[in-house]
């Protein structure tokens, strides 16, 4: 799930209950080829008469990075905090979940022993105790796993991102081994070890989906933190005869990273046959610091062929700030396109 482009309002009543989700997800796919799909989210409860909300004005991204996210965090705690049942008892009904417990009580379960491992941090300890005794991976378990690694990763320690690149290691199969790897990937306060540990996951094993996930969790920690030898690790993992199967992983992965490092890597991409990999180099490019990647992406968009790669384009120029010749020339590619398939044009 793409933590950059999703834009979700919860609509909560006052026991806690989920009335409505409104907004934007958008998910990215590596098997059985590399995709990423938006969806719009509107989902209200059966019977629920939301109440109507005058409709807000645009605001552009600038203005959204000055949000006091301390201040949000605080507010989100302290609406949280009126719902939450005591940790004790979170702890004590982890334990009774099931495929057949209602959601609402999962997510009071979740709530508790989230707020209670940004408070006690030591208190994770008893959470890993539990996920390495869960042997079973039935859809009971698996829930239960779930709620738990959802607590840790939303954790804010780097001690308990620590934990979990241990359990990436520790646990006895790949449904533990990716639960813990995407926690870790979420965790917003890792250690610059953390991105080291999931490189060597990511050489030692033989596993796809373990590697690949491990070096998309790279990728994360190094958008969060400073790690000027990241890049070099990446390049040379993409050269690597022996990853030929893992190419499209590796630059999902530099493309959570967002280093300037990887343009002419992925620039040079684009000139291969294979489109799939041309597809992911593209979207790769949305962070990219670079000046000349607002160029690329648009020319891209005007001579690619290939439309799965032209999309992948388009997405990535929704992150860009364009210059309004640029956005014109974008716009003028989407109505010819249009007209091309539909018989209309953006006026019409």
């Amino acid at each position: 799930i793409d933590a950059e482009d999703n834009h979700l309002v919860y609509g909560l009543g006052p026991d806690g209950r989920l009335l409505s989700v409104e907004g934007r997800l958008t998910l990215h796919y590596r098997e059985p080829t590399l995709n990423h799909f938006t969806t719009y989210i509107s989902i209200v409860l059966k019977d629920h008469k939301p109440k109507t909300v005058a409709q807000q004005p645009k605001v552009v991204k600038e203005e959204l990075q000055k949000t006091d996210m301390e201040q949000a965090i605080s507010a989100s705690r302290q609406a949280q905090s009126q719902t939450e049942m005591p940790y004790e008892e979170a702890i004590q009904k982890v334990d009774t979940i099931t495929e057949k417990t209602d959601s609402k009580e999962v997510y009071l379960v979740f709530s508790s022993l989230k707020a209670d491992v940004i408070q006690n941090p030591d208190h994770a300890n008893t959470l890993v105790s539990k996920i390495l005794a869960t042997k079973e991976r039935d859809e009971s378990s698996r829930r239960r796993l779930s709620t738990m690694f959802g607590a840790l990763a939303q954790s804010e320690s780097p001690a308990i991102a620590e934990s979990l690149a241990q359990l990436a290691s520790q646990c006895p199969d790949n449904f533990c081994k990716v639960q813990a790897i995407v926690g870790l990937n979420d965790h917003p306060q890792p250690y610059a070890a953390n991105a080291a540990k999931m490189l060597e996951i990511a050489n030692q094993t033989t596993d796809n989906e373990i590697d690949g996930t491990a070096l998309l969790a790279a990728g994360s920690i190094g958008k969060k933190l400073s790690l000027p030898e990241l890049p070099k690790v990446l390049i040379d993992d993409l050269n690597d005869p022996a990853k030929v199967g893992l190419k499209s992983a590796v630059i999902a992965a530099m493309g959570n990273h967002g280093s300037g490092d990887y343009y002419p890597t992925l620039k040079s991409t684009l000139t291969g046959k294979d489109s799939n990999l041309r597809a992911a180099a593209v979207y790769s490019m949305r962070y990219l610091p670079n000046e000349e990647v607002n160029g690329v992406l648009i020319d891209v968009v005007q001579k690619e062929t290939d439309k799965s790669v032209t999309n992948e384009a388009f997405k990535a120029l929704q992150y860009r700030n364009l210059t309004d010749e640029q956005y014109l020339l974008q716009r003028k590619t989407i109505e010819e396109e249009a007209y091309f398939f539909f018989g209309f044009s953006h006026d019409s």
